[in-house]
């Protein structure tokens, strides 16, 4: 007759089969979680920089258009009077 050691009333043999599986869920959870880790990352970065390049962009619009804006008003007659009879008085 055979003797077989039991760990909590588990053979020895299911018991690291089970221990073995636990083991390759555990490795393969860390790599999903790296890979999706890096890849979010990616992801957010690339949005970062479309959101910077857009926001730079109406930066440069909203410069342009305040200088548009000065020169209209240095073009205009009754600016200039209003500001000379402001400066006079």
């Amino acid at each position: 007759m055979r003797l077989q050691k039991k760990f909590f009333g588990l053979s020895g043999t299911f018991l690291s089969i089970v221990v073995g599986m636990s083991g390759v869920f555990v490795v393969l959870g860390l790599l999903y979680y790296q890979y999706t880790k890096e890849s979010l990352l990616k992801t957010e970065f690339e949005n970062l920089g479309i959101i910077a390049e857009l926001k730079s962009d109406q930066l440069e619009l909203w410069y342009k258009e305040r200088v548009n804006d000065a020169v209209v008003f240095t073009k205009s007659p009754l600016f200039i009077a209003s500001v000379e009879n402001l400066i006079a008085s």
